[in-house]
């Protein structure tokens, strides 16, 4: 992550992206995680019994982010 996090201050560009399965008290997050959650992209999975629609929202804006 710290690797990650000195090419995203030195490229100017988004490197990390974080795909959250389920939620996680922050207090339960190391600090250099809840940072970068913070500052950086993240898209939460809508769930396992999630409409069909949302989940295929998830794939297309997880597509997007890989693409960019």
């Amino acid at each position: 992550m710290q690797m990650a996090t000195m090419e995203a201050a030195h490229t100017g560009r988004d490197v990390l992206l974080f795909l959250l399965y389920e939620d996680v008290p922050s207090q339960q997050l190391p600090r250099d995680v809840m940072y970068n959650l913070q500052s950086s992209t993240y898209i939460t999975f809508p769930g396992t019994r999630a409409e069909p629609s949302l989940v295929r929202d998830f794939w297309t804006r997880l597509a997007q982010a890989i693409r960019q």
